[in-house]
């Protein structure tokens, strides 16, 4: 960033505003100031799978609960959901210093504004949101779901502060602003996952006529919708995107 406002100072003091989006199912664990205290548990990392699989011997309505709530079963399989178990339970000092677990996204916004923030969007892989319900922002909140936060046993005093999928978390710090070369007072946007950047880049958020592709580790076919579901023999899910009222 520091080059490109060297290259263009006159289209860098024209910015307004700041979005991030980066790979998700990829953890890190945080201190208070912004700073990783361990290797990101990428979405490859399967450790934490055999902690999914303990929910279905304490729970033996797991599976059912999680497609009919999230869409996606605790199966592991490199998702966050595994990967916060892990860190709480296989690596318990780590977990004691952690003052919350962040996707890569989340982690550039609150270094970006100071602010520890996450989104029902970037949060998904965690599968504690539930996504049957595409909230109505006039009067609903954006939570973790009480049952599959209690039925995981996670730890829910280290998982982000939810904020809605297209909030402004703040203006970016002035010390940061100086060091990339920005104005003062642009505002940081709530982030994305590559898949949610996806669907806004191809204009499928915008039309329901229009489908995106995303090829990178998996081929994915992007396609908005207004409400929400899952067929799991067709690896087909719908997840929050930053749109209100989409999925």
């Amino acid at each position: 960033l520091r080059e490109l406002t060297a290259t263009h100072p006159d289209a860098a003091a024209d910015v307004v505003t700041i979005g991030t989006c980066s790979q998700y199912s990829s953890l890190v664990p945080v201190g208070a100031e912004g700073r990783a205290l361990a290797p990101i548990k990428m979405y490859l990392d399967t450790r934490g799978a055999d902690r999914c699989w303990e929910i279905h011997e304490r729970h033996p309505d797991a599976f059912a609960t999680w497609v009919d709530h999230h869409g996606i079963p605790p199966v592991g399989e490199g998702l966050t959901l595994g990967h916060l178990l892990h860190f709480q339970l296989d690596e318990p000092r780590l977990h004691d210093a952690c003052a919350a677990y962040l996707e890569v996204m989340d982690l550039v916004t609150f270094r970006l504004t100071g602010r520890i923030t996450a989104t029902e969007a970037t949060m998904f892989a965690s599968q504690l949101c539930e996504t049957r319900v595409v909230p109505d922002r006039t009067t609903d909140e954006d939570h973790y779901d009480p049952l599959l936060v209690e039925l995981s046993g996670v730890d829910a005093s280290r998982l982000p502060p939810l904020v809605p999928v297209d909030a402004a978390v703040g203006p970016q710090l002035g010390d940061v602003a100086a060091a990339l070369g920005l104005p003062d007072g642009v505002v940081v946007r709530a982030g994305m996952n590559a898949t949610q950047a996806g669907a806004l880049a191809t204009g499928a958020l915008e039309d329901d006529s229009v489908c995106g592709l995303a090829i990178g580790t998996t081929a994915v076919l992007i396609q908005s919708m207004r409400g929400s579901g899952a067929d799991l023999d067709h690896e087909v899910f719908s997840m929050p995107v930053a749109a209100p009222g989409r999925r």
